[in-house]
Formats: structure tokens, C-alpha cells, sequence
């Protein structure tokens, strides 16, 4: 159950940043002069970021949805 709500979390975590990874290359941010592809290399720091976070967070979901299986099981539909 660990891998299942690790994966679970990463996976969504993931696409959430591609996601706005993506906005914010259409769309520009406010106030300041760059904009599309110019904008590219300091995004994908943000990125690299939140993924780091998102490992733990991968992580502690792991932890919890394991122990919830084995505390109530019911919970989780197994």
C-alpha cells in the first residue's frame, strides 16, 4: 500500500506542475518583461523545487495510506 499512495501522490503532484509549468509559459507572469520561452529556465527551477517537496510529500502519503490499510482498511475499499 506504501508504493500505491507514493505513486498516487508523485503522479498527481507531477502533472500539476506540468500543468503550470505550461500556464505560465502561454501566459506570461504579471510584471515582469519576460514571457514564453525566455521565462523557461527559471520555471523549470520552480519545478525542480516542487518536486523535491513533492518526494516527501510521496512519502508521507506512503506512510499514512500503509498504515491506514493496516488500521482501517475499510477506509481505503480493500
Amino acid at each position: 500500500m506504501f508504493t500505491r499512495g507514493a505513486v498516487a501522490a508523485i503522479s498527481g503532484l507531477l502533472v500539476g506542475n506540468v500543468v503550470f509549468l505550461v500556464v505560465l509559459v502561454v501566459a506570461g507572469i504579471q510584471g515582469i518583461e519576460l514571457h514564453g520561452v525566455a521565462l523557461l529556465p527559471y520555471l523549470i527551477q520552480i519545478v525542480i523545487l516542487n518536486l523535491i517537496v513533492a518526494v516527501v510529500e510521496a512519502v508521507v502519503t506512503g506512510f499514512v495510506v500503509d498504515y491506514l490499510s493496516k488500521v482501517r482498511p475499510d477506509l481505503l475499499g480493500e
